[in-house]
């Protein structure tokens, strides 16, 4: 009984991510990331780790491990932790070393327009906005960035929980996206809070 118990909180433990591994990724040309070792690179990522290759726009995608050969995902469990950067020209953005505020007003004029973006950026998806969380300036590894978070859902789908952290770079934008299906907040919120924190540009624009 008490060898079926613990096997019980092993398992447990195992599905709440705190015996998951972490395997560092480096993103050519801006840095470095930590990803759950429960993740695959996307299929579709031509990009990838090895890349990033000069373009206008790049994007890399992890997604749990098996997506790529599950022909039958019903996406009633969903994972992603979505990289896509922006390139402009020089000036276009805030650098990277600005500590970026906002007063009450213009957060709230900020959080308007994003919501709004979002909100039309679902038409014609199947997508529907279930809650908006809000916009607001957070430090990550000692960089300002905009966060925007809220829950959505597609067609009949489970919820999605999205949390977006935007990093200005001078002449390009990092996104770095982290969703999960909110059933299994358990098991991901502890490991994209380690993405989140290993996440470092060194490609200071």
């Amino acid at each position: 009984m008490k060898r079926s118990v613990f096997l019980i909180f092993l398992s447990l433990m195992a599905q709440l991510g705190f015996s998951q591994q972490m395997e560092n990724h480096i993103l050519k040309n801006i840095g470095y990331i930590s990803i759950p070792a429960n993740m695959e690179l996307q299929s579709s990522s031509k990009t990838s780790t090895t890349g990033f290759e000069k373009a206008l726009e790049n994007r890399v995608v992890f997604q749990e491990k098996g997506t790529n050969t599950d022909a039958k995902n019903d996406y009633s469990s969903y994972a992603r932790v979505i990289l896509k950067t922006t390139v402009g020209t020089a000036g276009d953005f805030e650098k990277l070393t600005t500590n970026l505020s906002e007063t009450p007003a213009e957060l709230s004029k900020l959080n308007d327009q994003l919501k709004s973006e979002i909100e039309e950026s679902f038409t014609g998806t199947g997508v529907k906005l279930i809650s908006w969380y809000g916009a607001q300036i957070v430090s990550i590894n000692g960089r300002t960035a905009l966060n925007i978070s809220y829950l959505r859902q597609l067609n009949d789908q489970p919820h999605v929980a999205v949390s977006i952290y935007q990093f200005n770079n001078n002449d390009r934008i990092h996104k770095l996206t982290l969703s999960y299906t909110v059933k299994d907040a358990a098991k991901w919120e502890p490991l994209y809070s380690k993405v989140l924190s290993s996440f470092t540009i060194t490609n200071v624009r």
